[in-house]
């Protein structure tokens, strides 16, 4: 009786065994593609600085704000301040636009800047677009630094909205992938400590406070308390896109949608000054599209003259060597010299006549204008003293030739010259 029921005992160890067998490597896939920072598990960034993670939505939603809509925000922010100051009642609402009294709860940030003052802000988050507004223009008025440092004089006072349009989880296992992207879509975070929220804005990086999203998680820890414990997984970080715009003026009105947030109105010392010029090189670093070109806004927030036109792209060249020079960076100094390249391509250097060389305005080569040369020599002299590269010395010499060859003898410069004419256009005639 003993034998056969130790034999039938081993029969199903033997059973259980194979079972096993067969189960583990199933269920290690399984537990693999669960468990954070194992290999593989972390997509590689996507490209441009798009970022797509997994967490699932909070709260927010699309939000269509027309020009008239924002600047009646920003008059009611306005409006508020002046009657709390007067020890007023707070404007009536009744004949707010659709969207900014209809039943919607978002939250809704304000930051009030003045030259040489540290900013203020507040959040509410009421029924109604209107009804934040009204509780946020409470709100920093009741702050002690809203009197201590001068914002009770409105006229002299800019105001930046962040309306909250979207709000999405960051888990704990991407983290690291977020702070490992560029900076690229204006996004903000979030990090709920208890019942407190702490936030970094998009609009927050005009700020110098963060040049990338490893310093946005740090500045946002250090703000809440908690210096350097992003990857914890306790800590409840999300995602956060606003819709942002600030008044043109100080005291005004009108507003103007800005993304990046609004720079600095007070004093900005050096290390404010290197940081913004270091977010600048990577910003164009990144615009680059193959040799030369940029986008659109690129160009013509740059003064340049088409899509055929030289000076944004020497312009662009010119600023990034001038940084390359201050700091070592081998990207903006690829980029420099994809820039000159192409320009290369622009220039026309006679094989016969002056020993000089001129920027060619079009297929036919007339009107090689002197301030398409003079862009054109400032970017390869600015690439040559930030590179000590010497590749193109004897373009730079023939460019500055062509400069002086269209200098008169009492110091005034011609504006173009013909090729095919050999004529020089006098300034005041040169359209």
């Amino acid at each position: 009786m003993s034998k056969r029921t130790s034999e039938g005992f081993r029969r199903e160890i033997v059973a259980l065994f194979v079972f096993a067998v067969l189960l583990a490597p199933l269920l290690g896939a399984l537990l693999w593609g669960r468990m954070p920072g194992q290999a593989g598990t972390r997509a590689s960034p996507p490209a441009g600085g798009q970022v797509k993670l997994r967490g699932a939505p909070v709260s927010g939603g699309p939000l269509s704000l027309n020009k008239d809509d924002r600047q009646y925000l920003m008059g009611l922010l306005l409006e508020c301040l002046e009657a709390l100051k007067a020890s007023e009642a707070l404007p009536r609402i009744e004949d707010a636009p659709q969207v900014c009294r209809r039943p919607e709860r978002r939250y809704v940030f304000v930051t009030l800047y003045a030259p040489g003052r540290q900013a203020v802000n507040a959040v509410a988050r009421e029924s109604s677009l209107a009804e934040s507004t009204r509780a946020v223009a409470v709100r920093l008025f009741e702050l002690p630094a809203f009197v201590q440092r001068g914002f009770s004089r409105t006229e002299a006072v800019r105001a930046r909205f962040d309306i909250l349009t979207g709000e999405q989880e960051l888990p704990a296992a991407q983290r690291d992938q977020f702070a490992s992207l560029a900076l690229g879509e204006p996004m903000g975070l979030a990090l709920r400590v208890g019942e407190k929220l702490h936030v970094f804005l998009p609009g927050d990086i005009a700020d110098y406070r963060a040049g990338d999203h490893m310093e946005m998680l740090q500045a946002l820890c250090q703000d809440a308390g908690i210096p350097g414990r992003w990857g914890e997984k306790r800590q409840r970080i999300s995602l956060l896109r606003t819709a942002c715009f600030v008044n043109s003026a100080p005291g005004g009105t009108y507003c103007l949608q800005a993304v990046r947030g609004l720079p600095l109105v007070r004093e900005v010392g050096l290390a404010q000054v290197r940081r913004s010029c270091k977010l600048s090189a990577r910003y164009l670093v990144r615009a680059q599209r193959g040799g030369r070109a940029f986008p659109l806004n690129v160009e013509s927030a740059a003064g340049g003259s088409g899509a055929g036109g030289v000076q944004a792209p020497a312009r662009i060249a010119r600023a990034l060597a001038r940084y390359c020079a201050w700091q070592e960076d081998e990207d903006s100094l690829l980029a420099v010299k994809r820039l000159l390249t192409w320009l290369v391509g622009r220039v026309h250097a006679p094989r016969s006549g002056p020993d000089v060389a001129f920027v060619r305005s079009d297929d036919t080569l007339q009107h090689a204008a002197l301030e398409d040369a003079a862009a054109v020599l400032s970017a390869f002299c600015e690439y040559r003293g930030a590179s000590e590269d010497g590749t193109w010395d004897d373009l730079i010499e023939r460019l500055g030739n062509f400069l002086l060859f269209l200098q008169g003898e009492e110091g005034s410069f011609q504006a173009a010259y013909d090729p095919a004419l050999k004529l020089k256009t006098p300034l005041k005639q040169f359209a």
